[in-house]
């Protein structure tokens, strides 16, 4: 019965990160912000610099080009998101999704600076 258990589990999990369980898509965003971002500078560093900036998927400050999504259609849901900036790190991870989304949930097409 264990063993039945633990893979409808894991097929439920499965099935619910296709169809955007809000408890699999924070599970993950928090496996994601673990992670530290190649990006990322130290605070001092970031202080003094005007070219710092916040990434809007992993939130962690970055010294980088901030770039931005480039969106065929507004999504229906959430409006108003200025798609960006990303990071490299996030951009690099959104570009190799099959079908990219912003975190507002809109397709990506490409990023620009």
């Amino acid at each position: 019965m264990a063993e039945l258990w633990s893979w409808l589990s894991a097929t439920a999990e499965l099935w619910s990160s296709f169809l955007g369980c809000q408890a699999c898509i924070s599970k993950y965003e928090e496996e994601i912000l673990a992670e530290p971002c190649a990006d990322e500078a130290p605070a001092e560093l970031l202080a003094s610099d005007p070219k710092a900036f916040r990434c809007i998927q992993c939130r962690q400050l970055a010294a980088n080009d901030p770039l931005y999504a480039v969106v065929p259609h507004e999504p229906t849901q959430i409006r108003g998101c200025p798609h960006g900036p990303f990071c490299t790190r996030c951009a690099s991870n959104v570009g190799k999704q099959v079908l990219g989304l912003c975190v507002c949930r809109a397709l990506v097409t490409e990023f620009r600076l």
